[in-house]
């Protein structure tokens, strides 16, 4: 990587510059040697906008959580519940340090289920419910600290289908033992396949990648 495009690159980008930093002079990806300067400027760009957008709509979730009346349609706080959550895993995606305005997600969403909890009364069941869907929350923004979970997950994904398995194959072992989890058994057999051949096909054109053989003897072992 020459310095002047090394130096282009933000220390904690958004989803579609990281998705640039992945490929750049990395020989898994196809197109690794025609990253140019523009790609990196337009990618930050986009990564910017996602920003601004994200921020306008915090802003609106706040507003929206206080103005909720305490005997609002369940309906209503519902979509609340969700809309929290889409911007969490948004978040998980952005450039920059987002910690402090997932917490305030995170305490949204406590004022959200409380309000749930009270409508819910003694109803056994429908604790029992609102308990599982919130350690399912939990378990799931866990996942959500892995950038590569959240670019996965996200809508208009950077990561194009065929870059799957280059990309499983650069990341570390907490990060790619978490996002394995995401894939039924048949997809990861296919991703261990894919990440064979293509290993195989470097090493036949005198590229050996040692990180990376690591990686696919991790993607064998959970198959």
């Amino acid at each position: 990587m020459s310095y002047d495009v090394l130096n282009l690159f933000h220390d904690k980008p958004g989803r579609w510059e990281r998705h640039l930093q992945r490929k750049y002079q990395n020989p898994l990806f196809a197109d690794h040697q025609s990253i140019t300067k523009n790609q990196i400027t337009q990618a930050q760009a986009k990564d910017a906008a996602e920003l601004v957008a994200f921020d306008q709509a915090f802003r609106q979730m706040i507003e929206k959580t206080i103005a909720l009346p305490d005997n609002a349609p369940s309906e209503t706080v519902l979509a609340l519940k969700e809309d929290i959550d889409k911007l969490y895993e948004t978040s998980a995606r952005l450039r920059a340090d987002q910690t402090d305005k997932q917490q305030a997600l995170i305490k949204l969403m406590a004022v959200i289920s409380k309000t749930v909890q009270v409508s819910a009364g003694n109803d056994a069941f429908a604790n029992s419910q609102l308990a599982q869907e919130n350690l399912a929350r939990v378990a799931h923004f866990e996942l959500l600290r892995y950038p590569i979970v959240a670019d996965i997950l996200g809508e208009d994904s950077p990561i194009q289908a065929h870059e799957l398995t280059p990309t499983l194959l650069i990341e570390s072992e907490r990060p790619l033992q978490a996002v394995m989890g995401l894939f039924e058994v048949e997809q990861k057999r296919l991703i261990f396949q894919e990440g064979t051949d293509a290993l195989a096909t470097l090493k036949d054109q005198g590229i050996d990648i040692p990180f990376a053989d690591e990686r696919l003897q991790e993607i064998g072992a959970l198959v």
